[in-house]
């Protein structure tokens, strides 16, 4: 999951990156795995824009 960090990747990068050809179904099944969004993960792993 490190790459949900690297800003400079967009969501869909991640998902494709990680076996997904469906942003959308990425979000669901990460989301029902973490509890959480790829985007609030990002938010509560403290990576700041900056640190990219």
């Amino acid at each position: 999951m490190s790459e949900t960090k690297d800003r400079n990747l967009s969501l869909l990068d991640v998902g494709m990156a990680c076996g997904f050809s469906d942003q959308s179904h990425f979000t669901r099944v990460f989301s029902k795995l973490l509890g959480t969004s790829p985007g609030g993960f990002r938010r509560m792993s403290g990576v700041r824009e900056t640190d990219v």
